[in-house]
């Protein structure tokens, strides 16, 4: 019998990811209790929507692995999403746990992160309102815009103590971004290979919206035994997770695990 080279490939694949995925949820167990500042448990909350990634799709490949390498569903579909998901949320924690920056640009990014989160509040519950009908709406527009005026006062005084341009302080302040230098920008910056995260990224946001490179080529796919693209694919899924989780466990291993690793100390 022929060896089957694309399953034993994605099999050690498997293997060193959950090594990889064990590791990030040991460092997570170790510091429930601890006293973090403000930004450590805001770093320890995106390492743990990525070690929770992870986990899921160990779930995913483990249910094939342990089949017979002719039976036996693998979700490639699911663990693409994943997989994209991951790198996110690598990257974030990467970003909020940044070690050069000062009190005044950490406090700066985080606001740039507030303003993001409280206009997309906005939009959805500005629209949940209109499908629910509710006698009293949850978005209070009055709120909203005292609490956007809070965000923006800080934002520009921050922005003019750090010594930016009138035209990027206005950019910072409209709402639009997540990562102040975009999120290449937040990949240069993690010190990540820019050239594997563009093709990763570009190439598994086609699964994650079902756009066609995820849907044309269904003579590459069975729903029954895991073809040789399918476990090419989540070998370089896995693969290339690993790299991002490697990243992101060594920063978040540096910056928690004591309140005192935050140098700039507890901001909320």
């Amino acid at each position: 019998m022929l060896e089957n080279k694309p399953r034993n490939d994605f099999l050690e694949s498997l293997r060193t990811f959950d090594e990889m995925t064990l590791r990030a949820v040991s460092i997570s167990e170790s510091r429930i209790g601890v006293e973090h500042t403000g930004r450590q448990n805001r770093v320890l909350m995106a390492f743990a929507k990525m070690t929770t990634h992870a986990m899921s799709i160990h779930l995913l490949c483990g249910h094939s692995a342990q089949q017979d390498h002719a039976a036996g569903l693998l979700d490639h579909f699911s663990i693409g999403t994943l997989t994209r998901s991951l790198f996110d949320a690598s990257v974030m924690t990467l970003y909020l746990s940044e070690p050069t920056l000062s009190a005044a640009e950490w406090d700066l990014r985080r606001h740039v992160l507030f303003l993001h989160d409280a206009t997309n509040r906005k939009r959805f519950l500005q629209a949940g309102d209109k499908v629910s009908n509710l006698a009293k709406p949850r978005h209070d527009a009055d709120s909203y815009r005292q609490y956007k005026a809070s965000i923006l006062k800080v934002i520009e005084a921050r922005g003019k103590e750090l010594g930016l341009e009138t035209d990027r302080i206005e950019e910072l302040s409209k709402g639009n971004l997540v990562f102040m230098n975009g999120l290449r920008g937040a990949v240069r910056e993690a010190g990540l290979d820019l050239h594997q995260f563009e093709f990763i990224q570009t190439y598994l946001s086609s699964y994650v919206h079902s756009h066609p490179t995820s849907l044309l080529r269904t003579e590459n796919i069975s729903f029954d035994t895991p073809t040789d693209f399918q476990l090419d694919f989540c070998k370089l899924c896995l693969a290339t997770s690993e790299t991002y989780m490697d990243a992101a466990i060594r920063r978040v291993e540096a910056f928690t695990g004591h309140i005192a690793l935050d140098q700039n100390g507890h901001i909320q």
